[in-house]
């Protein structure tokens, strides 16, 4: 059965990420830095497909200020998704598996998701 509404939707799995450091490499100019914030956005994956549960991923990560170069900067954080990206990597390969290997024309994989 398909839920057709918001309400009928299963509550989220709550799934919690750390990526804390105390110090971490600035990137522009390689000093280590000390923790300045702790930062927690929240973010959506796909889910667990096998529940049919969508998956709310909270990630706590460590964000460092450089006081060489004078620029604020995160861990890295590339295993989970890729930079800049809104989305963790499984609705990407979700998506690509569709098109690819179903067959599923693009518009309609993406309405999909």
């Amino acid at each position: 059965m398909v839920a057709s509404r918001v309400e009928e939707l299963p509550r989220p799995l709550v799934k919690v990420v750390r990526r804390l450091r105390k110090r971490a490499k600035c990137p522009l100019c390689a000093p280590s830095c000390y923790r300045d914030k702790i930062r927690e956005p929240k973010d959506s994956d796909l889910g667990d497909l096998r529940k049919g549960r969508p998956v709310e991923l909270r990630v706590l990560y460590s964000q460092h200020y450089c006081r060489k170069c004078g620029k604020y900067f995160s861990v890295e954080m590339t295993d989970l998704a890729d930079p800049v990206a809104q989305h963790t990597r499984r609705p990407l390969e979700l998506a690509v598996r569709l098109v690819v290997e179903d067959g599923l024309p693009y518009r309609q994989a993406s309405r999909h998701l």
